[in-house]
C-alpha cells in the first residue's frame, strides 16, 4: 500500500506539511511563539524538514536498501530531546497531521491507504520516543527539566558575526566534544525562542559555544538578539550537551570539511582529540569568503598542530578551491569524514567525497538547518 501511494502523497507532501502547521499553530499558537524556529517557519525550512523525513522513512521501510535510518532518526531525536520534546506531543502532531493529509488527498485516503501511513507515522514516532526516552535519561533530565536558566560568564567577539558565550555549566554533564547546547531567549514581543549553538571548548565548569549573526531574509531572531543585548552576567536558557556527530571510533584520518560557523563543532573536537591525546592523523579543509570572517582560525591552526595534521583554508567566494582541496586528497579504506554546514554545502561535499572514495557509512554530517533526510 505504502509503494502504490508514495508517489502520490511525495507529490502533495509540500501541500499536506504546509497545512499541517497551520492547523497546528492555529490550535496551540505557543508552539510557534516558544518551541518552532519562527525563522525557518517563514523560509518554509521546517515544512521541508517534516516532508522529507516522512518521505523518506517511508521510502526506506520499502526499498531494498542498506541505508540504516536510525542514524538520522537519532540526529532528530537528540534535537528533540535538547528542546524538551514530550511523549504526548506525538499525539498532537498525529492528530493535526492527518487532518492535513485528509484534506489535500481527499478521496484517495481509503481506509486502507489511511491505516498503511498511520503505520509509517508511530513507526517514525515510537523510534524517535525511545531514542528521545534515553537521552533525557542519560542526561539525568526529563522534558520539562531539559531547559534551565545559566549565567553568562563572558562574551568574546572572534570576528564581525561571531562572537562566544561563555557559560556557567555547573550542573550539566560533560559533553562529547562536537556536540551542542539548545540556548533560549526571551525575545521583546514576549516568545521564547531556542537555537542550537556548537560547543567550541569547555572545562572547569564552562562552556563556550559559538554564535553567528544570522543575517538572512528574515534576519536570524536569537543570534541578532544574541548579539545585541547579550554581556557577561546575563542569564539563558540552556539544555544539557546534545548531539551525534562525535569523532569516529578507530585510528583512521580523520577529514574535518566545513564552512563557515560549521567548523564550530570541529574545534570542539580538535580540543577533545587534544585533551584525550589522540592520534588520528586529521585533515582540516575549511571554507570562508575570507580571512577576516574565519572564526577560530587561530585555533583551529594551533590545535591542528598539536596533533600534527593537516589544515588548508580557502578563502573566496566561490566554493571551487574547496572542491579542489578534495579532489586532491589520497583516500584509504580506513579514512573518515565529518562534514558542517549548510544544506546545501553539507550535500555537494558528499558527493565530492563520493567521488574521492570515501565510503559512504564512513561519511558523517551536522547540518545548520532543518535536516530534509539529506542521504534519503
Amino acid at each position: 500500500m505504502i509503494r502504490a501511494t508514495l508517489p502520490v502523497v511525495g507529490e502533495n507532501i509540500g501541500a499536506i506539511t504546509g497545512l499541517f502547521y497551520t492547523k497546528l499553530f492555529d490550535a496551540a499558537p505557543a508552539l510557534e511563539r516558544d518551541v518552532f524556529n519562527r525563522s525557518n517557519q517563514a523560509r518554509g525550512e521546517q515544512q521541508k524538514a517534516l516532508a522529507g523525513s516522512i518521505a523518506n522513512f517511508a521510502t526506506l521501510l520499502i526499498s531494498e536498501t542498506d541505508e540504516d535510518p536510525r542514524t538520522t532518526i537519532g540526529r532528530i531525536a537528540h534535537k528533540h530531546a535538547s528542546l524538551g520534546v514530550s511523549e504526548p506531543q506525538y499525539d498532537v502532531v498525529h492528530t493535526f497531521l492527518f487532518e492535513a493529509i485528509v484534506e489535500v488527498l481527499g478521496d484517495a485516503v481509503t481506509p486502507d491507504v489511511a491505516e498503511a501511513w498511520d503505520a509509517v507515522y508511530w513507526l517514525l514516532a515510537n523510534a524517535l520516543i525511545d531514542a528521545e526516552k534515553q537521552l533525557y535519561k542519560d542526561a539525568d533530565v526529563d522534558p520539562d527539566t531539559v531547559l534551565r536558566e545559566v549565567q553568562v560568564l563572558e562574551v568574546v567577539r572572534r570576528t564581525e558575526d561571531v562572537v562566544s558565550l561563555v557559560l556557567d555549566a555547573s550542573g550539566f554533564q560533560e559533553p562529547v566534544p562536537g556536540q551542542y547546547l539548545s540556548i533560549g531567549v526571551e525575545l521583546p514581543d514576549g516568545a521564547r525562542q531556542i537555537r542550537q549553538y556548537s560547543i567550541v571548548d569547555f572545562g572547569n565548569g564552562r562552556i563556550e559555544v559559538a554564535v553567528k549573526r544570522d543575517k538572512s531574509d528574515p534576519r536570524g531572531e536569537v543570534s541578532n538578539f544574541v548579539h545585541d543585548h547579550v554581556a557577561g552576567g546575563s542569564t539563558v536558557i540552556a539544555s544539557p550537551p546534545f548531539g551525534d556527530v562525535a569523532l569516529p571510533e578507530g585510528a583512521g584520518r580523520v577529514f574535518l570539511l566545513s564552512k563557515g560557523i560549521g567548523n564550530a563543532p570541529f574545534v570542539g573536537i580538535l580540543h577533545g582529540m587534544v585533551a584525550q591525546g589522540r592520534k588520528n592523523p586529521v585533515v582540516v579543509i575549511h571554507a570562508d569568503p575570507d580571512s577576516a570572517s574565519h572564526a577560530f582560525a587561530d585555533t583551529t591552526a594551533d590545535l591542528v598542530e598539536k596533533l600534527g595534521g593537516e589544515h588548508v583554508f580557502c578563502y573566496s567566494e566561490s566554493d571551487d578551491t574547496f572542491a579542489r582541496a578534495i579532489e586532491d586528497l589520497a583516500v584509504e579504506d580506513t579514512d573518515s569524514a565529518l562534514i558542517c554546514g549548510s544544506v546545501d554545502f553539507v550535500a555537494a561535499t558528499h558527493k565530492l567525497l563520493d567521488v574521492a572514495g570515501v565510503a559512504d557509512s564512513r561519511i558523517h554530517y551536522e547540518v545548520f538547518g532543518p535536516d530534509s533526510w539529506l542521504r534519503s
